[in-house]
């Protein structure tokens, strides 16, 4: 057996390929329609793949270069959700994106201050619960920042 043909690739450009094409493939099958319907064969197929996808993006995160953790943070909750029809673990979470504010905070170049600003700000939309409070000021900050740019 060649054990390449089973490699998971688990980049971050192909796992987020896969996250929009499964999303597309949700909001056609019925997967977004929380209407109490029974599911259909195709919509129990989908969220079989939203499951092994979102299995694949826990397993790459702590691997993943900094600058591509905040794109994989955001479709990660989401899949992690229609396919396991709940929120992924908050610690494994909260480490994942404190990677990437340590890393932009240290100077790191690959992770843009606009992509720490809307990880956080997700953040807080979704639940604040897990921000912390140097996150807290660092989204008030960088908020406080972006009010004061003068507009085009």
């Amino acid at each position: 057996m060649d054990s390449k043909r089973h490699r998971r690739d688990l980049s971050p450009a192909h796992l987020l390929t896969r996250a929009h094409t499964l999303i597309e493939q949700c909001q056609l099958s019925g997967n977004l329609c929380f209407d109490g319907h029974a599911p259909t064969p195709q919509e129990l197929q989908v969220a079989a793949d939203c499951r092994t996808l979102s299995d694949d993006i826990r397993d790459a995160l702590p691997h993943t270069a900094p600058g591509d953790l905040p794109s994989l943070l955001e479709w990660y909750d989401p899949i992690h959700r229609l396919g396991y029809g709940n929120a992924p673990d908050n610690d494994f979470v909260i480490r994942q994106r404190r990677r990437a504010i340590d890393a932009w905070t240290a100077g790191d170049p690959s992770i843009s201050e606009t992509a720490i600003y809307e990880m956080i700000a997700r953040e807080m939309t979704n639940t604040a619960a897990t921000i912390d409070a140097d996150e807290l000021r660092l989204y008030l900050t960088l908020k406080k920042k972006r009010a004061a740019v003068p507009a085009p």
